[in-house]
């Protein structure tokens, strides 16, 4: 009878898994074009909503830095922020105009 080591056997099943490469379809959700299309598709379905709620979204830039960018559909008015702080600053004035 053959006995298995099976503390070996897991140790090379779990090695195997940490170096699995994404699969392809992994590869094309984190594309940018296909975030740029589902931001764009956010923001249709909110114009057809109608709010008039700004909307704050985080975004990447091609260099892979991060920033927020504001809509305001109120006023038809785009921002871009480097940080969350200056996003809120921009939320209170909007509020007391």
């Amino acid at each position: 009878m053959k006995q298995y080591n099976s503390s070996l056997s897991l140790s090379t099943n779990t090695a195997h898994y940490a170096t699995r490469q994404p699969s392809a379809w992994q590869s094309v959700l984190h594309h940018p074009l296909v975030s740029r299309l589902q931001r764009w598709g956010q923001e249709v379905i909110s114009a057809l909503e109608g709010s008039d709620e700004p909307r704050v979204t985080l975004c990447r830039s091609a260099k892979g830095e991060t920033y927020w960018k504001v809509y305001d559909p109120k006023h038809r008015f785009t921002a871009m922020f480097a940080t969350e702080q200056e996003v809120r600053v921009w939320l209170e004035q909007r509020y007391y105009r």
